[in-house]
């Protein structure tokens, strides 16, 4: 097991997905949903090519494998600084129409992309998330695969 995350690792650093974003905007790169219901080795890279200098990459990433070796969900970090609007631009501009938001909280934003059958959870740790290791501010992307485990059950 630990030699297919170090290798899913190792493909995950060395390309990386461009990102269109407007000039306002700093170039988030996003994860791609290619590695939802892969079995490892047959992975795809977790980003596609490389974005150069000055690009946001999380500075964490948790995969979630099924117990046959199928990722099925993906949590991403973002440092504290990036704001939580440049995450949803680049989300935005990536794949359109996805976004509810919570109406008791405008810092968690979740959604649903019909075409490639997955979900996406955006959100802002707070303060009281400093005592899960989280610091305020920090934010989580989350991508799971329609079904969840069961997304994986034919693989």
């Amino acid at each position: 097991m630990n030699a297919i995350l170090l290798f899913v690792f190792t493909v995950l650093m060395q390309s990386a997905a461009p990102v269109p974003t407007t000039p306002k905007q700093p170039i988030v790169v996003l994860p791609s949903p290619d590695l939802l219901r892969c079995s490892a080795p047959e992975c795809q890279p977790m980003w596609r090519t490389s974005e150069g200098p000055g690009a946001i990459y999380p500075h964490q990433v948790a995969i979630d494998f099924a117990p046959n070796g199928c990722v099925y969900g993906f949590t991403t970090y973002y440092d504290a600084s990036v704001p939580l609007d440049s995450i949803k631009a680049a989300l935005d501009q990536k794949y359109g129409e996805w976004e509810s938001r919570d109406s008791k909280n405008p810092n968690f934003l979740y959604g649903y992309v019909d075409s490639l059958k997955f979900g996406i959870i955006l959100s802002a740790a707070g303060k009281k998330n400093e005592k899960y290791g989280l610091e305020a501010g920090t934010k989580q992307l989350d991508y799971i695969a329609a079904g969840g485990t069961k997304a994986c059950a034919a693989q």
